[in-house]
């Protein structure tokens, strides 16, 4: 056999190695299990420490598992050695961007998207990071263009199961347990929005939700901050946010988001939102409702909280005909008593209509569209998504 044969056959058998060490990581990944994944990811590095695919996949699964200077270091070993590695510096950017290093993210996305500009994923990490610094007429602009990029590609329709397991007791219990604390503190906290829905209209929590809900006086926000601080939960950012706040459960693994409430002054009417510090007033998404009285109420177990005294109007005012589930109704896009269709309501409604097509649920898709064509009756490029992803519904 040559030289040039037995070195062919060395780098092929390497090759296969390698593939087989990436085909078990992702395996492992998929049946969440992170930790074993990244061991079997670091097995391939060592018999390729050149190859920059295992570093790109393990620094993702890292910055996903919140292990974000793992993660950094990983994904800028794959740019390192291959820097025009779109896919590699998109992560790198939104790693960047999680690390609140905005400058960086900025930077390495305007490479990327020099690279790369007709990928629509390139486009939508542009706009995240274009609304993260309040840039929010060009992250508008960036999603938008995402998606008029993404009608290029094919599109498949993949069967999406609602997850069933979120109102389990454990995640009741801690939910009473949290709204006492705050009553206890002296916050006027209560159940709201997904949270009171399902209270009201089941019984129970929703069995879908994502997570705990909470309205308060926006005044007592730093109060309730430092109370879930001092219990256990653990402070997370939501995209520069300054309303609402977030909040994890680590040893429950429940997440909780607090909106903090305002009358104005002058009118007396009641609002709430998403705020950012670095927008102006007029861009940032708001609410509008009817006066929120409270009264001193008891949890199933007997302790102290704060309820509603009528709670049906004020689901009425978000969802309209509350009484009846729809799963695909998204209260940041659809609630009812939006305050127009902001700049930033426009950045959630583009990306979510981007992730749900590209993750393949098609119908929460749609009706993320047809929710922000209610708003934007002649915005030409949802009016092509509808069609697009009506047609791919029923495509057999």
């Amino acid at each position: 056999m040559s030289k040039k044969k037995a070195s062919q056959r060395k780098a092929n058998k390497e090759t296969g190695a390698i593939n087989s060490y990436l085909n078990r990581a992702r395996t492992l990944s998929k049946e969440n299990q992170p930790e074993t994944a990244i061991q079997v990811y670091k097995q391939a590095i060592g018999l390729s420490p050149s190859n920059p695919t295992p570093y790109l996949e393990i620094g993702k699964l890292q910055v996903k598992g919140k292990l974000l200077k793992e993660g950094i270091e990983n994904l800028e070993k794959a740019v390192y050695l291959s820097p025009k590695m779109a896919s590699a510096l998109v992560e790198l950017g939104q790693a960047y961007m999680k690390n609140n290093d905005l400058e960086k993210s900025l930077s390495t996305l305007k490479e990327t998207l020099e690279i790369a500009p007709n990928s629509p994923a390139v486009h939508v990490a542009y706009g995240s990071i274009n609304q993260r610094i309040g840039e929010l007429p060009k992250a508008v602009d960036s999603y938008k263009e995402a998606l008029r990029l993404r009608l290029n590609y094919p599109t498949k329709k993949k069967e999406h199961r609602l997850r069933t397991d979120f109102g389990k007791q454990s995640t009741e219990e801690l939910l009473w347990d949290t709204l006492s604390l705050l009553a206890k503190s002296g916050v006027h906290a209560f159940a709201s929005y997904g949270t009171l829905l399902g209270l009201v209209r089941d019984g129970e929590l929703l069995p879908f939700d994502k997570d705990l809900d909470f309205g308060l006086p926006q005044s007592e926000m730093e109060n309730a901050c430092q109370c879930l601080e001092r219990n256990g939960w653990v402070p997370l950012e939501i995209n520069n946010l300054i309303n609402p706040r977030a909040f994890f459960h680590p040893v429950k693994k429940v997440s909780l988001d607090l909106s903090g409430f305002v009358v104005d002054p002058k009118t007396g009417d009641t609002f709430t939102g998403f705020w950012m510090s670095n927008i102006p007033y007029e861009w940032s998404r708001n609410t509008k409702y009817i006066d929120i009285e409270l009264y001193k109420d008891e949890s199933p177990t007997g302790q102290p909280i704060w309820s509603l005294v009528n709670p049906e109007a004020w689901l009425e005012v978000i969802y309209g005909d509350w009484k009846t589930p729809d799963p695909y109704f998204d209260t940041v896009i659809a609630a009812k008593n939006l305050c127009g269709f902001s700049l930033l309501t426009q950045c959630y409604a583009y990306s979510r209509v981007f992730s749900h097509w590209e993750k393949g649920n098609l119908r929460k898709a749609l009706a993320t569209t047809e929710h922000s064509q209610q708003h934007l009756p002649n915005d030409e490029l949802l009016n092509q998504v509808t069609t697009h992803l009506n047609a791919a519904l029923h495509d057999k």
